[in-house]
C-alpha cells in the first residue's frame, strides 16, 4: 500500500487532497465492509483518505462519507450493495462504478445503466447476435456482466501507478463474451 500511497503524494502536491481517517470514519468504513474489507483497503483509507472525489488517472476515489452515500442513497451503487459489491470510485468519464466484490476482494467495473433498479433484472441488448439478454440480478450474475480489473486492491492500484489500468465498454466486453 504504501507504493501508492508514495505515488499518490508524488502526483498531489505532497498529498493535499488527502487525511488521515478519523475513527468515526474507520468504524463507518469497516461497517460497510460487512467484515470483508482487505486490510489494504483498510490501510489506505486509515492513512490516505481522499477528502472529497480524487481523480486518480481516469478513476475518481471516494471518500467515506461519500462511499456510504453512494452504496446506499445513489445507483448503481446501491443495488449492487445489496448483493455484496461496495462502490469506492466512479470512472469519471463514463459514469460506470469501481467495485470491491465483498466476497473475494475482487475489483470490478460495473455499467452504471445496467445496474440502476435493485427491483428489476439485468437486461442488455446485444447487436451481434440480435438477442435481448436478461438476468436475475444477483451475486454471480452481476460478476457475469461486469469487468474484473483485479484480483485485488493491490493489483487495482499497481494497474494505476504503472498507468496500464484503461476503462472498458462493458457492453462491448458483453457482446465478445457472448459470442
Amino acid at each position: 500500500m504504501d507504493r501508492f500511497i508514495n505515488f499518490l503524494k508524488d502526483n498531489d502536491d505532497g498529498g493535499v487532497h488527502f487525511t488521515m481517517a478519523t475513527q468515526q470514519d474507520l468504524n463507518k468504513l469497516l461497517d460497510l465492509g460487512k467484515g470483508y474489507l482487505s486490510k489494504e483497503i483498510i490501510e489506505f483509507y486509515t492513512k490516505f483518505m481522499p477528502k472529497k472525489d480524487v481523480k486518480i488517472r481516469d478513476i475518481k476515489f471516494f471518500n467515506v462519507d461519500r462511499i456510504e452515500e453512494e452504496n446506499s442513497l445513489e445507483l448503481p451503487g446501491a443495488s449492487l450493495y445489496l448483493h455484496d459489491f461496495l462502490t469506492i470510485a466512479t470512472v469519471s468519464h463514463v459514469g460506470d462504478v469501481i467495485c470491491v466484490d465483498l466476497k473475494d476482494g475482487s475489483i470490478y467495473q460495473c455499467e452504471h445503466t445496467l445496474f440502476s433498479d435493485p427491483n428489476e433484472d439485468i437486461e442488455f441488448f446485444l447487436d451481434a447476435i440480435n438477442e435481448n439478454i436478461r438476468l436475475p440480478i444477483n451475486h454471480e450474475n452481476i460478476t457475469q456482466c461486469s469487468v474484473k480489473l483485479a484480483d485485488n486492491f493491490i493489483e487495482f492500484t499497481n494497474s494505476l501507478i504503472d498507468n496500464e489500468w484503461v476503462a472498458y465498454d462493458v457492453f462491448q466486453y458483453l457482446a465478445e463474451m457472448y459470442q
